[in-house]
């Protein structure tokens, strides 16, 4: 069975302020790619080793 990721992060502003919640997929080409649930704008994430263990880390 194929594993499919999914990672949850906030979409800041300015560094501060909270906008929504971005909810991310993680693609064929090791990336990650989502949309902010308020606002709408697209987001995508390099292939991360780092980013990718802390989302194995909060499944367990």
């Amino acid at each position: 069975m194929k594993e499919q990721f999914v990672a949850i992060t906030l979409h800041r502003i300015a560094g501060h302020m909270i906008c929504g919640a971005v909810t991310l997929t993680r693609q064929p080409d090791r990336s990650w790619r989502g949309k902010c649930a308020k606002c709408g704008e697209e987001f995508r994430v390099e292939p991360d080793a780092r980013f990718e263990g802390q989302v194995r880390a909060m499944r367990n």
